[in-house]
């Protein structure tokens, strides 16, 4: 979902005033009755930092039915594919509010045959398009639901977007692409409409569910999942 100028003003207000005396006035924000509790357990004397959550994992060529998210702790030789705290939640005194989620499909570039028509041409666009349709990210802590959502609404926001070319070789040729989860725009993201807060030393369960019959794909693919938002922690 791209953002609207309403989105882009609430967003800005917010990083705005986390930016300023570490946050004060966000402090009296409702931002639900997980961050009431850790008002109460805190106090006032919080801050809010800009900062994501993210994690890495990979979709298997013979299909899988579940990938489970933020179950695995960074170290600086994995950053690049998580950087969760602690393996599957967040440190005592130490929470963050969800304002976007984004996933992103590394889709490498893949040399196929062409096929005659009208047959699909089966390439890295193709397996892409057969995982955003079957796949469905799910949100769950305190055992309790907090969203299920359709990979096709959480766009990347950034990165390569899909391009098509043919090989300049003798027949039969090939056929190169490779693809991305919507329009490389850093506005195009799928926002919440009220803030969701991830508390401290809570279990976290990030599922992208693909069932019951998982797509084959050519490749194995590393699927991200990404959350936007502010980091809370007391001021040190």
């Amino acid at each position: 979902m791209a953002l609207g100028p309403q989105d882009l003003t609430v967003i800005s207000n917010l990083i705005s005033q986390a930016t300023a005396g570490g946050g004060a006035n966000l402090v009296q924000q409702d931002f639900g009755p997980l961050f009431s509790q850790y008002k109460i357990t805190y106090g006032t004397a919080l801050e809010f930092i800009a900062d994501s959550l993210y994690d890495t994992q990979t979709y298997p060529p013979a299909g899988a039915t579940i990938l489970t998210f933020f179950q695995t702790q960074f170290t600086l030789g994995n950053l690049a594919l998580t950087n969760m705290p602690l393996a599957g939640m967040l440190p005592d005194r130490q929470g963050f509010l969800v304002m976007s989620i984004r996933t992103f499909f590394v889709a490498h570039p893949t040399v196929m045959a062409p096929v005659a028509a009208p047959a699909v041409q089966v390439t890295a666009s193709n397996d892409l398009l057969n995982l955003i349709s079957n796949g469905v990210l799910a949100l769950n802590f305190l055992n309790k639901d907090y969203g299920k959502f359709p990979a096709w609404l959480l766009p990347a926001g950034g990165g390569v977007y899909s391009s098509l070319a043919t090989a300049g070789i003798a027949a039969p040729g090939a056929v190169i692409d490779t693809a991305n989860n919507g329009y490389p725009d850093a506005r195009n993201i799928y926002v919440l409409e009220q803030p969701l807060f991830l508390p401290p030393m809570t279990k976290l369960g990030v599922t992208a569910n693909f069932g019951p019959t998982p797509p084959v794909v050519q490749v194995a693919t590393p699927i991200k999942v990404l959350f936007d938002g502010l980091m809370v922690r007391p001021i040190q």
